[in-house]
This record gives structure tokens, C-alpha cells and sequence, in this order.
């Protein structure tokens, strides 16, 4: 069942205000969090450590306080 159904059984609305009530939520959250590790390195990839394939093997650091 697709989740803008499940939404609109259980608050009791219809489909088409479940979706269009999930995607102005979900348009406004991407805003307000923080983007996952993932999204931020393929946004920022030269801020982050990409290994090189050299015989060496060198990797970039990653910047101080990536993990938390």
C-alpha cells in the first residue's frame, strides 16, 4: 500500500491532501536538516577524501567533524 494511502486512512483525508500534505512536509524538512553524509559528498565531492588509484595508494583527509 503506498504511503500516501496509509497516511490518508489514518489522519482521514484523502489521497491527493496526503500526498500534497507529505510533499510540502517533505520539501520544508529537506530544508531544515542536515543533508546526510552521502548527499553532502556528492554535493561537496572535492571537500572529501577520494581515493586515488595510484601505486601509492594516497587518500585525502576527511575535514574535522565529518563523523558525527
Amino acid at each position: 500500500m503506498p504511503i500516501v494511502e496509509v497516511l490518508g486512512l489514518h489522519f482521514g483525508i484523502s489521497k491527493t491532501e496526503a500526498k500534497d500534505t507529505f510533499h510540502y512536509w517533505l520539501e520544508i524538512l529537506g530544508n531544515v536538516l542536515p543533508a546526510s553524509l552521502l548527499e553532502q559528498v556528492e554535493k561537496h565531492d572535492s571537500d572529501y577524501g577520494i581515493p586515488t588509484q595510484n601505486k601509492r595508494h594516497e587518500t585525502k583527509s576527511f575535514p574535522a567533524g565529518v563523523f558525527f
